[in-house]
């Protein structure tokens, strides 16, 4: 288990206008399935698949409150 890390947001791409990809500035070990616990201030925190793990990349899609902030 990894402890918790406040990472930086190197780059956000817009892919459609419900999907952006957001590149981070971190690099952990990965496999296949595995995922990254993303935490918003004083709102909730939510699961999100890794797309890359050097570096850390996330592609999320607007579905409800926590994905549209």
């Amino acid at each position: 288990m990894t402890l918790p890390t406040a990472v930086t947001i190197r780059e956000i791409r817009t892919d459609n206008y419900r999907t952006k990809t957001f590149v981070l500035d971190a690099c952990w070990p990965a496999t296949p399935g595995q995922f990254a616990m993303v935490w918003l201030p004083r709102l909730d925190e939510k699961p999100f698949s890794l797309v890359n793990h050097d570096p850390v990349t996330l592609m999320i899609t607007a579905v409800g409150p926590f994905s549209r902030q």
